[in-house]
């Protein structure tokens, strides 16, 4: 399994950063099969819950999460930066970016 290899690659005290559509977001709630990240190449969906059911048995921490809205194209666009930051602030994220550490005792 990828999350298992991930886990025995890393050292001890190393990190992890995973990001991820957030299945759990606010903009997949409000906007449900509409959501720009219903993808058929995206096989698997995650939230901050199912992330932690998928490393935690693997040893790893929880750090830190941050909840994003994925910056789509063009990228730099200060009014198109400034909506997105906006429907974050609002909790529309769409994006979860986690940490994890594998501490000493996670072997």
């Amino acid at each position: 399994m990828l999350c298992r290899s991930l886990s025995q690659a890393l050292n001890p005290n190393g990190l992890l950063v995973v990001e991820v559509p957030d299945a759990g977001g606010g903009q997949a709630r409000l906007r449900g099969w509409n959501w720009q990240h219903w993808l058929p190449h995206h096989v698997n969906y995650f939230t901050r819950s199912t992330l932690r059911r998928l490393f935690e048995p693997l040893g790893l921490v929880l750090e830190h999460t941050e909840k994003k809205y994925h910056l789509g194209f063009p990228q730099g666009v200060w009014w198109h930066d400034v909506v997105h930051f906006a429907l974050n602030l609002f909790g529309l994220n769409d994006a979860i970016t986690t940490y994890w550490r594998k501490t000493d005792s996670n072997g």
